[in-house]
């Protein structure tokens, strides 16, 4: 879509779409002969084109023929009847009062809707929330279906610096939905589940290099028992750092879906107390701070479920659907986003709803990191 600028008034009406993709205007000032410049505006933005191609404006009205730059044509009248009917080469008078009567009302209907519509990106931009990224496992050299390796972990941070996002602790994305908004701009949470021992031995001395907060939902059923998972004295090494918040993933990780089917009514509900109590008073014994948040095994939850988890002392849960947590949020479902090892560059923008600025390094710089990322 094209659109022709309309003198001192058409540029402000173009400076207010500036943000929806106008780069340049044609003004009156232009001969009426020479060539006219004209504005590429996306196809979704359609109708604002076309609402600012049909404005009347004090010193004439521009009526678009065709909707694409390379055929565009247009027939432009002056509003002040003494003033002669211009018409574009190729272009037949059209002189009917009654046809230019229609136009200018619609003109002026579309604008109304344009200005109503104006403050639409700052409710974008406040409903946008905080990412809320889901890690598990990790690994200097080889990835897996869960297995995020260092260099494209660093990737990512170096994504996140570029493009100024700073790494804030999960409490404040608790917050967040608690009190249903605003989120903090261009902020982001990172969340690890399961409680591997790579989260010590690889992850960890990236948090400290970076100064990254994490937040580790573990279930302790595993910790210093299984051969894969953490021990209870690096939990509580990583713990004080002051860097790394540890929650709960209830006792054993259940999939509370099957034992639902398992099970009688009265045996899961008192199934599932035990996995969501357990979990958090022995985290609360072992590590001596207070459990509040849990993460739903395999990302299962229903209403009983929350309700569940609200009777068990827990003020918020997390998900694991992907999408930004919003202020809007079920604070017992707060979503999360999973990474895996192909969420590199563009992908890893995608999977966060976001567009790169600039290409992205595969190598991250650690001081632009530590001055970006580093939360405030």
């Amino acid at each position: 879509m094209c659109i022709v600028g309309l003198g001192s008034i058409g540029r402000q009406i173009v400076d207010r779409l500036r943000p929806f993709g106008v780069l340049m205007v044609a003004t009156d000032e232009h001969p009426e002969n020479s060539p006219v410049d004209v504005t590429a505006i996306p196809a979704d933005k359609l109708e604002l084109a076309v609402a600012v191609a049909d404005y009347v404006v004090r010193g004439g009205l521009t009526i678009p023929i065709r909707l694409t730059c390379d055929d565009l044509r247009l027939i432009t009248f002056r509003s002040d009847r003494k003033a002669p009917l211009r018409v574009n080469p190729g272009i037949r008078r059209y002189p009917s009062k009654k046809f230019r009567f229609l136009f200018v009302l619609h003109a002026l209907t579309i604008m109304v809707l344009l200005i109503a519509s104006s403050a639409l990106p700052a409710r974008i931009v406040e409903e946008r929330g905080i990412p809320v990224l889901a890690y598990h496992r990790f690994d200097p050299l080889r990835s897996g279906s869960t297995t995020v390796t260092t260099a494209t972990f660093l990737s990512q941070l170096d994504w996140l610096a570029s493009h100024r996002y700073a790494v804030v602790p999960l409490a404040i994305v608790v917050a967040m939905v608690q009190r249903h908004g605003p989120a903090p701009p261009n902020t982001i949470a990172i969340t690890v589940d399961d409680g591997h021992v790579s989260v010590f031995t690889t992850l960890f001395p990236l948090i400290l290099k970076y100064r990254v907060p994490v937040t580790l939902f573990v279930y302790p059923s595993a910790i210093s028992n299984a051969s894969y998972a953490l021990t209870w004295e690096q939990l509580k090494e990583m713990k004080a750092s002051g860097l790394v918040d540890i929650q709960a993933h209830t006792y054993w990780h259940p999939n509370f879906r099957k034992e639902k089917t398992k099970l009688l009514p009265a045996d899961y509900e008192k199934f599932v107390m035990n996995q969501l109590v357990r979990s958090k008073a022995v985290l609360e014994m072992r590590l001596g701070s207070p459990v509040t948040m849990m993460a739903w095994p395999f990302g299962i939850y229903d209403p009983d479920l929350e309700q569940a988890a609200t009777r068990a002392g827990y003020t918020a849960s997390f998900a694991y659907a992907g999408g930004a947590a919003l202020p809007t949020s079920d604070l017992f479902a707060v979503p999360r986003i999973p990474v895996s090892n192909k969420a590199q560059g563009l992908a890893f923008a995608a999977m966060l709803g976001d567009a790169p600025s600039r290409s992205d390094a595969s190598v991250a710089d650690p001081q632009h990191i530590q001055r970006v990322v580093r939360p405030q």
